[in-house]
């Protein structure tokens, strides 16, 4: 990078160690200018002072370069700081950064905030590491409790996380298992609880609408004791007669079809339930018999493409 060490009265450009640096500082430099115009290379060499410009003298220009030969080493300007494990922090003054622990670069700053530096340019990360072990993939920007960072490159090298359960070890460079047993059992069983919930949910609602739930009870013992009665007239049936008046289809059933079809469907709705929960009761002493971790997981995968396949039939 060419020479250069200008002030026009409000800014001041000056290259020093071949970086070009920007600064709202007048430069120091032992002798006395308003403005000052030093560009060997387009032959700019004065200085204006007191309204009078004049050609810079063999001894300012001496100052000049000596100037500029230190200026990189002593004086204070926008630097970006980067952490001990090479992490982007931002952009400080050289003294703040200094201060803080921080190293530094004058390359400018990354084109993404989560980025670390590699071999002297920022690169974006693909993985953040928290210090509990905890990882981002694809942070939108680095926190206070970030402590690694992996690019893309260094990411696809990584072993492969075994699941989302497992977390980091920063000392060893490991995935590893933070659940105990129980505790992983016992978070697998709530969550297929919850799950079979609403897959009983769907699969019952053929036979029982869930505007319907609060009634099916009576609908079944008005229909049994309507089919089982001698003389089904003095049968007390509020809602099965209510319903069959109220309706004014034009082949609404007769009262007696109307029982038969309520219990019909409510066979056909007790298989149904006891297949389900047969499953789930199934898959909850699979659970429970589990040794591992891992025996755990792999058994909730299987779970989950079961209850998926039944979720979009």
């Amino acid at each position: 990078m060419a020479d250069r060490c200008t002030w026009d009265g409000l800014i001041g450009m000056i290259t020093s160690g071949g970086i070009s640096f920007t600064t709202n500082e007048k430069f120091d430099i032992g002798f006395a200018y308003d403005a000052l115009y030093y560009e060997p290379a387009v032959g700019n060499l004065f200085l204006i002072y007191e309204n009078q410009s004049r050609l810079l003298t063999v001894d300012e220009i001496v100052k000049i370069n000596a100037y500029q030969e230190t200026y990189i080493d002593t004086q204070d300007y926008a630097v970006w700081a980067y952490d001990s494990n090479n992490l982007y922090i931002t952009e400080l003054m050289k003294s703040a950064a200094i201060e803080k622990g921080y190293q530094y670069v004058m390359i400018g700053a990354p084109d993404h905030p989560a980025s670390k530096l590699v071999d002297n340019q920022w690169v974006k990360i693909k993985m953040v590491v928290r210090e509990d072990g905890t990882i981002v993939l694809d942070p939108a920007a680095l926190c206070d409790l970030c402590v690694l960072g992996f690019t893309q490159d260094e990411y696809e090298k990584l072993p492969k996380q075994p699941n989302v359960h497992y977390l980091w070890n920063i000392k060893t460079g490991t995935w590893y298992d933070p659940r105990t047993l129980e505790s992983c059992r016992k978070q697998a069983i709530t969550n297929l609880k919850i799950s079979y919930d609403h897959v009983i949910a769907i699969m019952l609602d053929d036979y029982v609408p869930f505007r319907q739930m609060n009634t099916w009870s009576w609908q079944v013992n008005e229909a049994t004791a309507y089919l089982n009665a001698e003389d089904p007239s003095k049968v007390e049936m509020p809602y099965l007669s209510t319903f069959l008046t109220a309706r004014t289809d034009q082949n609404k059933p007769t009262m007696k079809e109307l029982c038969e079809d309520v219990l019909d469907n409510h066979r056909r709705y007790l298989k149904v339930a006891a297949t389900v929960c047969a499953e789930l009761w199934n898959y909850l002493k699979q659970l429970e018999a589990a040794t591992t971790n891992s025996e755990i997981d792999e058994l909730t995968i299987a779970i989950d493409q079961v209850i998926s396949k039944k979720m979009k039939t």
